[in-house]
């Protein structure tokens, strides 16, 4: 938790801003805690507290509007985006996956979801701390990025959770080729502050129709596919009942 004076101290706008946020959206409202002051300031004084997330919505915000945004633009952008990584949230993923399933039903076509999971990842953020590990998912971020099409969606919808959205494939062998690249990519390891962390990624692929032919089922059976890979000794890819290390 970050207070709002903190916030303020840190990011440099007003407590009238900081009410504005609120206001739209952007910030959620504070938890409220009573304090006692010291004597000369003259009985309780009232701090509220944010989410650890607040100070890079805010710093978000910051860059989003001195790009010419308007603040309605602004909080629109931050409702479909997380703010560590810039990639569609999983209210904006769940709109592509639907309209996804919608075009495959239409083209009668094949696509693939894709869930990810950064292994061991808490065990970073207490070796390394937090800010190490944001590192990290940026890093693997960009790493996934540069493997895969511009016609592809990325998603963060968890603390080390990303689901990839791989439409108009001609084969399950199609999402595995990307998984492995992507697999690849992440275990090279990430440089922070001149510590090398090691990083893997435990992936599972469901397919369209195949697997299932809705958005809840999909993301069940993606789910459950990332899961025997973590069962399987993490690093690998689950697609179905198979597992490739």
């Amino acid at each position: 938790m970050i207070s709002s004076k903190a916030l303020i101290d840190q990011t440099g706008i007003s407590r009238a801003t900081l009410n504005n946020y609120i206001q739209l959206g952007i910030l959620p409202k504070p938890v409220v805690q009573s304090l006692t002051a010291n004597a000369d300031e003259g009985g309780a004084r009232v701090l509220g507290f944010f989410p650890d997330d607040a100070l890079e919505r805010v710093q978000a915000v910051q860059i989003l509007k001195s790009q010419g945004l308007s603040m309605a633009q602004v909080a629109e952008r931050l409702a479909q985006t997380d703010t560590l990584t810039g990639l569609p949230n999983r209210t904006l993923f769940v709109d592509r996956l639907q309209r996804a399933i919608l075009k495959a039903r239409r083209e009668k076509g094949i696509f693939a979801l894709l869930f990810i999971d950064v292994d061991r990842f808490k065990s970073i953020n207490d070796q390394f701390g937090h800010s190490a590990g944001d590192e990290v998912l940026k890093a693997c971020c960009n790493r996934m990025i540069a493997c895969i099409r511009d016609s592809d969606s990325l998603g963060r919808i968890g603390g080390d959770e990303f689901v990839l959205l791989l439409e108009d494939l001609h084969s399950a062998q199609d999402a595995m080729e990307i998984a492995k690249k992507i697999k690849a990519a992440v275990e090279v390891g990430v440089s922070v502050s001149g510590e090398l962390i090691s990083t893997t990624v435990s992936i599972g692929i469901a397919l369209y129709p195949v697997d299932s032919n809705s958005e809840e089922g999909l993301f069940k059976r993606a789910d459950l596919a990332m899961y025997k890979s973590k069962q399987s000794g993490r690093n690998t890819i689950s697609l179905n009942s198979d597992v490739v290390s």
